[in-house]
């Protein structure tokens, strides 16, 4: 998380970073405890969610803004999951790709790929 907050900081005054929350992932973090465990289907109330994400964003220290897809569109249209990231253009195509975490962890994204690909980005480079 230390580099994804340092593309932030380089890159915060060209580039809206934003955390959405799509669906709940199991968290291997100690300090996320139990109110992040996976909700059981049907009890999981909005006051619930909620308390879970700013858990969560207190945990990992986001330096940006977290908004919830309640409705699935945006896990719909980028092929959002927990833990995924993706840069997602000002015409509102995705325009790259970084994967899915792996076993449970945040990451293994491929961060100095992202920089290079938002630094082409804001060249004017990128068609």
């Amino acid at each position: 998380m230390d580099r994804l907050r340092q593309l932030h900081d380089d890159f915060k005054d060209r580039v809206t970073f934003l955390f959405i929350y799509v669906t709940e992932a199991t968290h291997p973090v100690s300090e996320l405890g139990s109110l992040l465990a996976p909700p059981v289907p049907g009890t999981d109330s909005p006051e619930t969610r909620r308390q879970r994400i700013a858990k969560g964003l207190k945990v990992f220290d986001l330096p940006f803004p977290c908004l919830v897809d309640e409705d699935g569109r945006v896990e719909a249209a980028y092929g959002g999951a927990p833990q995924r990231l993706v840069l997602v253009g000002a015409d509102g195509l995705l325009a790259h790709d970084a994967g899915l975490g792996r076993d449970g962890l945040i990451g293994p994204w491929d961060l100095e790929q992202v920089e290079a690909h938002l630094r082409i980005a804001l060249a004017g480079q990128l068609h």
